[in-house]
């Protein structure tokens, strides 16, 4: 089955459903009256479902194919993001971070049920803070950071979802981290780290093959980057520009240029980074006027696929069949499901002609 959050109706209370396909087998697992759980944050966890819940009782629940269960009452305030790290599923389990006004951060593991959950790290030990997490290999990987000492020391933590298997990998050097926006792609972790300007590291995991790949300038790397392995390369966004890279920073180069005088957090910049059939598809937007393009890490490859206003955000794309699915606006039909399979223009095609989704 598949889960999902709804609401009946426009405007009405959102909580969270559970479908096999069917009119008759679609039925809410959540019913809270008058605002409703807001479910958010789904993320697979074992053979369940865990997720947050913004509304009475607010909290960690997990689900599975008839019921939903609080796992956690009352440690995230939905208001606001300020001390909680999202949910991210790894190996067998869903993580989340938790900093406590005390002073206090942790880091718990669940399988989706009350007594599965577990604290599988905290700070007592050496005053930490966690900065941020990801998934990698068969497991989960999480940055601290200490202020106390001078320079701060940053630290990669990796976890199995015991407490006994929650270990420190290495330290940072001095004065450098913590990681930021990491992500796994195949053995290698890529992220962001301050050292002492914004720039992109890589590691497998180990102190030794931990190596920054980028010397720019303060200004390049304010947002985190986005990662995307397409053919032989691994392709990220700066502030500037797509860059590519092999691993090594003799191999790291700024591959296709941005608009020119761009404003990376307005309406000139490449963005939203998806591989297809070896090459990598972004969008162009430039002027507020957004365009579909491909490459392969050169200017004599990168071509123009479709002037579209691609909708993009988290799990904005899904690639099926040799094909990657989309919703974007062509400018006359308004919000509609769109695929490619990345070649040209005539090969990026509506699937839903003049019905808004």
């Amino acid at each position: 089955g598949v889960l999902f959050a709804a609401s009946p109706e426009l405007f009405r209370e959102t909580n969270l459903w559970m479908s096999r396909g069917a009119p008759q087998s679609t039925v809410p697992l959540t019913a809270v009256e008058g605002e409703g759980s807001e479910p958010r944050e789904l993320r697979r966890a074992g053979d369940r479902v865990a997720f947050l819940a913004c509304r009475e009782p607010q909290g960690l629940w997990g689900a599975g194919a008839h019921e939903a269960e609080v796992v956690k009452e009352g440690y995230v305030d939905c208001s606001s993001t300020s001390g909680f790290y999202p949910l991210v599923s790894a190996g067998n389990s869903a993580f989340f971070g938790y900093a406590q006004f005390t002073g206090q951060s942790e880091v718990w593991a669940t399988d989706g049920t009350a007594a599965s959950t577990r604290k599988v790290w905290d700070n007592s030990a050496d005053g930490g803070f966690v900065r941020d997490m990801a998934a990698f290999g068969a497991g989960l990987v999480f940055w601290t950071s200490r202020v106390d000492t001078s320079p701060p020391i940053a630290s990669l933590w990796r976890s199995d979802g015991t407490a006994a298997g929650t270990t420190k990998s290495f330290d940072l050097p001095p004065g450098v981290g913590p990681g930021a926006g990491s992500t796994a792609l195949g053995g290698e972790l890529y992220f962001r780290a301050q050292s002492p300007n914004l720039q992109v590291w890589r590691s497998d995991g180990s102190a030794g093959g931990t190596r920054r790949l980028t010397g720019e300038p303060i200004g390049e790397f304010v947002q985190d980057p986005e990662f995307t392995r397409a053919g032989s390369f691994v392709y990220f966004t700066g502030d500037h520009g797509i860059w590519r890279t092999n691993g090594t920073a003799a191999g790291t180069l700024l591959a296709i240029p941005g608009p020119q005088d761009g404003d990376p957090y307005g309406n000139d910049r490449l963005s939203w980074l998806h591989e297809q059939g070896g090459a990598l598809l972004f969008l162009r937007t430039e002027n507020g006027v957004s365009t579909l393009w491909r490459t392969q890490g050169t200017p004599a490859s990168t071509q123009q696929i479709a002037a579209l206003r691609v909708i993009t955000g988290p799990r904005s794309a899904a690639s099926f069949g040799g094909r990657l699915y989309f919703a974007a606006d062509d400018g006359a039909h308004g919000v509609e499901l769109w695929r490619t399979d990345g070649r040209s223009e005539e090969h990026t095609s509506e699937l839903q002609s003049h019905h808004d989704l």
